[in-house]
């Protein structure tokens, strides 16, 4: 529990750290008919309130898009199953794919998995024309690069 408490007040310090930094100037603010002196996104001298930091972190994604005309980088964890021609599923196959757009490679990763497991001993009973996704999630790059750390062990 104490360690939840001590995360927690890290969490808050780390928090507050961030918003010292320039964007952010000190105002006033009327907090229930209370004024406090609270530190907010500010533009040009616009305060903008009841942003989060999920959605500041966004904001900055896509004015950095924007600025350097360059797409974030994207992380996805998928599952695949190819059958074997009898319509059995043999294979089952999860990997992690990064992408420089919004989308999921389809494609490339079904043929990608092709030549991965072309050279499987049951590659001649696999029916690779009726491979497909099973799932597919977007995932942090932390995870995506644990996922990779984990497969190369």
């Amino acid at each position: 529990m104490n360690d939840q408490n001590t995360d927690a007040a890290k969490k808050a310090a780390e928090l507050n750290e961030e918003r010292m930094h320039p964007i952010f100037d000190e105002c006033e603010v009327n907090d229930y008919g209370e004024v406090k002196r609270r530190h907010m996104l500010s533009m040009n001298g616009m305060y903008i309130a009841g942003i989060t930091d999920a959605q500041l972190k966004e904001m900055h994604e896509k004015l950095t898009e924007l600025l350097t005309g360059e797409k974030p980088r994207k992380y996805f964890y998928a599952e695949m199953s190819v059958p074997l021609k009898n319509g059995d599923v043999l294979c089952k196959k999860d990997f992690v794919v990064e992408t420089d757009g919004d989308k999921f490679p389809l494609v490339d990763a079904l043929r990608q998995s092709h030549v991965l497991l072309a050279n499987n001993m049951y590659a001649k009973n696999l029916d690779f024309e009726n491979a497909h996704i099973v799932s597919c999630i977007e995932v942090s790059k932390e995870d995506y690069e644990e996922f990779r750390a984990y497969r190369k062990k």
